[in-house]
């Protein structure tokens, strides 16, 4: 991708930040960009709300994923200045923080926050979500 950016005169950082993905795919009739539209016009927070949709499906609605995608959004934008926590199950076993072990960073984690010692299963998923999460 990032090569036939270049090859077409545009550098991917310019395109993605300033949000001319779709009007360069159209306007410019690049038609091998329109396959990369929904990862240039993604966003850190849809991306972490597509990510951990396949294990909380109160995601799955769109109100909810949008609402989630703005808020994790607004942290990623200005980290120091919210605090931020969601509730991704029915029970309120899984959220989501804003992540402090990356101060500025913007970021979010998983968290198990269970009455009970958590289980190592309960471990292991979390440790996958946030794998899933800190690729992002």
């Amino acid at each position: 991708m990032r090569a036939r950016c270049q090859e077409e005169g545009y550098l991917l950082e310019e395109i993605v930040e300033d949000g001319l993905a779709e009007s360069l795919a159209e306007s410019l009739d690049l038609p091998w960009m329109e396959e990369w539209l929904p990862l240039l016009t993604r966003t850190y927070g849809t991306a972490v709300v597509a990510a951990l949709a396949p294990d909380f499906p109160r995601l799955a609605s769109p109100t909810a994923a949008e609402d989630v995608a703005a808020a994790i959004d607004r942290i990623h934008d200005k980290p120091a200045t919210q605090i931020f926590e969601v509730i991704l199950d029915s029970v309120g076993n899984w959220r989501l923080h804003a992540d402090i072990r990356q101060p500025g960073r913007g970021r979010v984690r998983v968290a198990c926050c269970t009455i009970q010692q958590p289980t190592p299963e309960h471990q292991a998923r979390e440790d996958r979500l946030n794998d899933l999460i800190r690729d992002l």
